[in-house]
């Protein structure tokens, strides 16, 4: 199991990260809150939860009771494979999502009352930055051919809908 950096922190380091902005917030998850792990790993993490976790790429966690000082991304490092083929070049478009899916949640807490809204917003929020993140780094291309052959095995409908959902955000992104 491949651990980057992910020691717990107090409130106060949240509270200052958070202060500091928003690329300040993306940077102190992508050095110090990832956890790239093998499929068992990821599954036995979520699955404790009761969540699916078979497939998927990545999720996070936050506890909005501890102060949100609990904030992990974790990452299916086998899911980036595609037949032999490794896509490790493309897990910080992943760990992008999570953390812009974070930064929303975090500061509309208070906001937002209601949850389901909060996250499907974060979820859209996300999906763009992401996108555009792809673009940043040249792997757009490349992104969106793996997550389509990623989600080809996925039950209908969820994997049409992954792909119709990414190629949406793919597209919007390109014309910024």
């Amino acid at each position: 199991m491949l651990v980057i950096e992910s020691s717990l922190v107090s409130e106060s380091e949240t509270g200052i990260v958070l202060a500091s902005g928003r690329e300040a917030f993306f940077d102190w998850i992508e050095k110090k809150r990832v956890r790239v792990v093998d499929n068992g790993d990821y599954r036995k993490r979520w699955e404790e939860y009761g969540f699916d976790a078979d497939g998927e790429l990545a999720r996070s966690s936050h506890s909005p009771w501890l102060g949100f000082s609990d904030i992990e991304v974790w990452v299916n490092e086998d899911a980036f494979r595609v037949g032999k083929k490794f896509f490790g070049d493309l897990i910080p478009l992943v760990v992008r999502h999570e953390a812009s899916e974070l930064w929303y949640i975090v500061n509309n807490w208070e906001r937002i009352p209601d949850r389901l809204m909060l996250h499907k917003a974060a979820h859209r929020r996300a999906l763009g930055d992401e996108w555009i993140y792809a673009f940043e780094l040249g792997k757009s291309e490349e992104y969106l051919n793996f997550l389509c052959k990623h989600s080809s095995w996925l039950p209908l409908p969820y994997g049409s809908l992954f792909r119709k959902e990414n190629r949406r955000a793919c597209k919007k992104a390109k014309g910024k």
